[in-house]
């Protein structure tokens, strides 16, 4: 995954190591901001944006020690950083703690499995009435098991393109879980 927060202009004006003005760098620190406000709301994986964030303030630290030049917006920016991680340690924590996961789930089926089951809850509307989307579910999916859906769309079409019996993991739930019943009522 690239981190996109390197690509900002505030990162590419302050490697340059020379004095800016300050104007131009409060609105790249600006716009850094929003940016990083933006690059984590978006982020199904805290993990992965704890991992890029944090890289990129390792980033911001070498540039500090290189150039003193533009050291009160290098610390201002390595601030919000700072804040950043700890919202993101937080979000975890909370995650971790409101879904009171002992030992973390993993999804061993195939991916498709995972898509069959997220577009049957879809059109069968039967989480908030319907008013939920794909990209809901799947980002559910993803942190509850711990997988990346990003080609969600194209192993939809793929189960779509099968011959014959569409959704046979759904079968085969369907057929497990009765044959589960009739072994209970022996």
């Amino acid at each position: 995954m690239r981190n996109s927060l390197l690509k900002t202009d505030l990162l590419i004006l302050l490697s340059t190591h020379q004095k800016i003005e300050t104007k131009t760098l409060e609105k790249a620190y600006v716009q850094f901001v929003n940016k990083l406000q933006v690059f984590i709301n978006n982020s199904s994986d805290l993990a992965t944006s704890y991992f890029l964030i944090h890289y990129t303030r390792i980033e911001l630290e070498a540039i500090l020690k290189k150039d003193t030049t533009n050291n009160i917006i290098l610390n201002k920016t390595l601030s919000i950083i700072n804040v950043a991680l700890e919202c993101l340690k937080l979000s975890v924590l909370i995650e971790t703690k409101t879904l009171k996961i002992k030992k973390p789930l993993r999804w061993t089926a195939d991916l498709c499995n995972a898509v069959e089951i997220i577009y049957a809850l879809f059109h069968s509307k039967c989480i908030n009435n319907g008013e939920v989307t794909i990209k809901q579910l799947a980002e559910l999916f993803e942190k509850a098991f711990n997988i990346n859906l990003n080609n969600i769309s194209l192993l939809y079409i793929q189960i779509r393109s099968r011959v014959g019996e569409r959704t046979t993991f759904l079968r085969r739930l369907t057929d497990n879980l009765n044959k589960a019943m009739l072994e209970k009522d022996k």
